[in-house]
C-alpha cells in the first residue's frame, strides 16, 4: 500500500531539486549581500582615513594651542603672584 508510483518519486525528486536550487540561490544572494556590505565598509574606511588624518592634525593643532594658552596664563599668574 505504501509503495510510491514512479510519478510520485519523480515529483518528489523534482520538488526537492527545485527547493534546493532556491536555497542555494538564496545563500548565494545572502553571501553577495554580505560581500557588498564589506566592500562598502572598506571603501568608507579608506575614504575616512584621509578625513580622520586631517581631523587628527586639526585636533593636534588645537591641543597645542590650548597648551600654549594655558602655559601663558600660568606664567601670567605666576608673575602676578610674585608681584604681590
Amino acid at each position: 500500500m505504501n509503495e510510491k508510483s514512479p510519478q510520485d518519486s519523480l515529483a518528489t525528486t523534482l520538488n526537492r531539486r527545485h527547493f534546493q536550487q532556491h536555497y542555494r540561490r538564496g545563500k548565494k544572494q545572502e553571501k553577495d549581500h554580505q560581500n557588498d556590505h564589506v566592500r562598502k565598509l572598506i571603501a568608507v574606511a579608506v575614504g575616512n582615513a584621509d578625513i580622520c588624518a586631517s581631523l587628527s592634525q586639526k585636533n593636534e593643532k588645537k591641543q597645542s594651542l590650548k597648551l600654549l594658552r594655558t602655559s601663558r596664563s600660568c606664567t601670567k599668574n605666576s608673575y602676578k603672584s610674585k608681584e604681590m
